[in-house]
This record gives structure tokens, C-alpha cells and sequence, in this order.
């Protein structure tokens, strides 16, 4: 799943770099503890799912993959812990929010390569 222009902040916030993110292995928990009993009524714990855990695939900048290390990790650590980013995430998900389409770069320069378009 790809999340487009999400706005990447700094710890610091002097910095912002709006960057495009592949996501992979989602996976959802709930924490709602389902039926119970209170005073002597049924009730249910209904409480919504929520991302608990995901994979960033890769992380796009003006349409070209970001490859140096340093600022991958820098990224990555940013954004596994945005709270705002795995709501993105969930809205995606659900459909509320138009997922983007990318094809791999590396795919896309393969069958370039071999003639294949």
C-alpha cells in the first residue's frame, strides 16, 4: 500500500520533507474486551481495530526512491512513531482515503531493460 505526500516532520520541527511511503504487513489489533457484565447488565466493549504494526517498504521522494542509509533510518524512525501516520494508515486501509499506485522502480527499469513495456 502506498500513503502519498505525507508530510515527514523532525523531532526539532525545523524540518519537513514530504515523501511518499510503501507499506507492507499490516496488522491490526483490538484491544475491546467483547461482553461483560456491570451491575448486573450485558454490556459490549465495542472499541474500533487500530494499527499496531507495519513495514515501511520503501520511501519515495519527487518519485524516486530514497537509498541512503542514514536518511532511511532517520525516516523510518520518524514515522514508526507518528501516531498521525498510522491513522493515515487506517483510513487508507478502510478506503476512506484514495490509496496511490506505484510500481516498483526496480521493476519498472527491469522490463525496460528487457524491452517490455
Amino acid at each position: 500500500m502506498l500513503i502519498k505526500n505525507y508530510p515527514v516532520i523532525s523531532k526539532d520541527k525545523k524540518r519537513e520533507l514530504v515523501v511518499d511511503i510503501e507499506i507492507e504487513d499490516i496488522q491490526w489489533e483490538n484491544d475491546s474486551i467483547g461482553w461483560y457484565e456491570y451491575w448486573g447488565h450485558m454490556e459490549y466493549d465495542y472499541r474500533p481495530d487500530h494499527v499496531s504494526k507495519f513495514v515501511i517498504d520503501a520511501i519515495y521522494y519527487n518519485d524516486k526512491i530514497i537509498h541512503h542509509k542514514k536518511i532511511l533510518e532517520f525516516l523510518t524512525n520518524i514515522l514508526y512513531e507518528d501516531d498521525n501516520f498510522r491513522e493515515r494508515i487506517e483510513k487508507v486501509s478502510k478506503g476512506k482515503e484514495e490509496a496511490g499506485e506505484y510500481k516498483s522502480i526496480i521493476e519498472n527499469r527491469e522490463y525496460y531493460l528487457r524491452g517490455v513495456q
